[in-house]
């Protein structure tokens, strides 16, 4: 039987921000139906799923998540993407710790170089552990953008395009507003909470209430996006 096994950040997982929110303002039976969206992508195809998203993961961090999961051939593995800046380690009692690059170096800046590196690496070996495996392998970005045209490590081009839900170069929260979002011909580190701090329309139809999650209609948005994706 095919499966569909989810791996991300907090974004992804069935209690995400807006669940937290909603749990103190709504009754049980109302908070009961609210979705994650791999639960709306796996009622939609009638597939059954797994969702071994983890909050505060990085991209890198989803290479233990795919190897603790028992996802086997023929299943499908959908990669949700979280900011190339964010990254984790073991400590000395071998607990994962996640951290934001600028907090782990104590910079104020990140080495976009150097994360599109790691990014690519990490994106390559789980493409390559689902390719050994038969795996059905996916990657959309979230928030941000992991590949950038300007200064891409060159392993990304081992990576087939087929296998990206969204092009590389684009991210869902740049669906949430086309318009605001076309100003720059590529992402930026900044674009995403320059965009929550402005408040528009936009961001009060798919971020509010939450402060950097989407609500159910985000969800929605990025469900459709994977359904569309995997009924082609």
């Amino acid at each position: 039987m095919t499966i569909l096994h989810f791996f991300g950040d907090s974004w992804p997982t069935e209690n995400g921000e807006y669940e937290s929110i909603a749990r103190r303002t709504v009754t049980p039976e109302e908070f009961a139906k609210i979705e994650s969206y791999p639960k709306m992508v796996s009622r939609a195809l009638n597939i059954p799923y797994k969702n071994h998203s983890v909050q505060g993961s990085g991209i890198a961090h989803m290479i233990p998540q795919l190897l603790d999961s028992g996802i086997t051939s023929g299943d499908h593995a959908i990669f949700s993407l979280s900011t190339p800046s964010r990254s984790f380690y073991y400590n000395s009692a071998g607990k994962v710790i996640h951290q934001y690059a600028y907090e782990q170096l104590n910079q104020e800046t990140v080495n976009d170089f150097n994360e599109s590196w790691l990014s690519a690496w990490a994106c390559y070996t789980l493409y390559k552990i689902c390719q050994d495996q038969n795996i059905n392998v996916w990657f959309m970005a979230l928030f941000d953008v992991p590949y950038q045209p300007d200064y891409h490590h060159k392993l990304w081009n081992q990576i087939p395009s087929d296998c990206w839900i969204l092009p590389k170069d684009q991210c869902v929260v740049s669906l949430f507003d086309p318009e605001y979002f076309s100003q720059w011909a590529t992402w930026r580190n900044s674009n995403f909470h320059e965009w929550l701090k402005n408040n528009n329309t936009q961001v009060k139809t798919y971020i509010r209430p939450c402060q950097d999650h989407p609500n159910p209609l985000g969800k929605r948005l990025i469900a459709d996006i994977i359904i569309n994706k995997l009924s082609a």
